[in-house]
């Protein structure tokens, strides 16, 4: 404790001596990457509570989770970055992905279903880059906005990263799985992330920097309006985490997931 004013019972941290507030609790996950023996992340376990969070092209759309990214992400060490939050099978269907790429940068992507002659049918999207980087071994706040105007927008720790307009999208598909800490590719585990990760949030809602910044340290009662998913990430134990936002899509572990 430093001293500065944290609140509800987040926690904090001093970095380059100053205050750096934290994830609203104690407990959190722990994602070991690629480097596991084993594929590992989380996915939502029922197919109808995943369905529930398909958004159609017009759908606004907040993406919120704390972040501890590993060095062993970062391209100078091999890696490729990793997903944090995603509903994409890459090489067939896509809607949203938020991930960190091999600078650690924080990357937001919201798909378009593009048809080949054939049939074939593949997720495209221009990337949001945030110019900064979230700095290894330390908790970042990292937050996607998409509004109905086409504006897309990424936080780190609430303060504005990046921002671009995107033309609405035409990707819906029920059958997409919700993964939190890696993506799918032709329905296998791709682009795992290595680190720690609490406190996620799917909103149907472009929330304001307001909204992010005042309540990104804050653990929420659950059952708020717009608020599609809640995965607090807190109780410590088990393979799976409950869906605080009475939506029912719970997560479950793929792998060994780790608590700390």
């Amino acid at each position: 404790y430093c001293g500065c004013e944290v609140r509800f019972n987040c926690t904090c941290e001093i970095r380059s001596g100053a205050c750096v507030l934290g994830p609203p609790d104690d407990a959190y996950l722990h994602l070991p990457g690629p480097r596991a023996p084993s594929p590992t992340y989380l996915a939502v376990s029922s197919p109808d509570a995943s369905a529930r969070l398909n958004f159609a092209s017009d759908d606004e759309l907040t993406l919120e989770i704390w972040a501890r990214p590993e060095e062993s992400l970062l391209a100078s060490n091999g890696g490729k970055g990793g997903s944090l939050l995603a509903r994409l099978n890459n090489g067939v269907a896509g809607q949203w992905v938020l991930r960190v790429d091999g600078q650690l940068r924080a990357v937001f992507q919201r798909f378009a279903q593009i048809s080949f002659n054939g049939g074939r049918t593949v997720p495209q999207a221009a990337a949001l880059v945030s110019a900064e980087a979230l700095p290894a071994g330390s908790w970042t706040h990292v937050a996607a906005t998409f509004a109905a105007d086409g504006s897309r927008r990424l936080y780190l720790n609430g303060s504005l990263a990046a921002n671009d307009t995107q033309r609405a999208w035409s990707a819906t598909d029920r059958t997409l799985w919700t993964t939190l800490g890696a993506s799918l590719d032709k329905g296998a585990a791709s682009d795992m992330f290595a680190g720690e990760v609490d406190d996620a949030r799917v909103w149907r809602v472009a929330r304001t920097a307001d909204d992010i910044e005042r309540h990104r340290a804050h653990r929420l009662s659950g059952y708020l309006p717009k608020l599609a998913a809640y995965w607090r990430c807190d109780h410590g134990e088990g393979r799976s985490v409950p869906d605080m936002s009475g939506g029912g899509a719970h997560l479950a572990a793929v792998g060994r997931v780790q608590w700390r």
